[in-house]
């Protein structure tokens, strides 16, 4: 698997970040073959589209991990979530969004369309999601180019992550929540790997202990 890494910076990044991004860097050419760093300008969804702009147009690796500068991962979560991969198109490792209490960052639509938290798994599990965050996401390059509509873009780096897009209940998503329902209206299916537990670092590392 050819594996380009993305991630947004705001000027500056913590130091077990870094680490943890050259360290997987360092483990896994010629493998991974690219590198990009973007800003946002204060805006995620600009951030990442930019992301997937250059790897769209600049490489030709298959695959495309978006790596948020506060997540904390090692050589084995993304060995094992490259593993997950094969046979699917949208992977994400299992990290908590700083709420209290911390909630898994993952999401199932209810029957009044909002999304409740996934909170319970089987050992082993991958999960069948209706959204995920961004933060520690692989997906498939013929994801992004289905995805692919310039007409869209209005003056934007990109259509892929936006801030205007409607849930089933009509409530305003955030730009992760967003990519995740295009996905699946363009047919593909999010997967959340439980084996795959990458931490998130916020005034104290969320699911990891030190």
């Amino acid at each position: 698997m050819k594996v380009a890494i993305g991630c947004i910076h705001d000027a500056t990044m913590d130091a077990r970040f870094v680490r943890c991004l050259t360290g997987v860097n360092a483990a896994r050419r010629p493998g991974l073959e690219t590198l990009y760093v973007e800003s946002g300008g204060g805006s995620l969804d600009r951030g990442r589209n930019l992301l997937v702009q250059k790897f769209l147009q600049n490489s030709t690796d298959d695959w495309f991990l978006q790596v948020d500068t506060d997540m904390f991962f090692s050589v084995e979560n993304y060995d094992r979530l490259l593993e997950t991969a094969e046979g699917r198109q949208i992977c994400s490792g299992v990290y908590f969004a700083n709420e209290r209490p911390p909630r898994p960052a993952m999401h199932r639509w209810d029957e009044t369309g909002h999304g409740v938290a996934v909170t319970e798994w089987e050992d082993h599990e991958v999960l069948d999601v209706d959204g995920c965050g961004a933060g520690f996401l692989l997906v498939h390059r013929s994801v992004y180019e289905e995805m692919d509509h310039p007409d869209e873009y209005r003056g934007r780096a990109g259509s892929w992550f936006t801030q205007d897009k409607l849930g089933p209940a009509g409530q305003l998503l955030n730009e992760d929540s967003g990519f995740c329902l295009r996905a699946q209206e363009h047919g593909f299916r999010i997967h959340v790997d439980t084996d795959c537990f990458v931490g998130h670092i916020k005034n104290r590392i969320l699911g990891v202990d030190l």
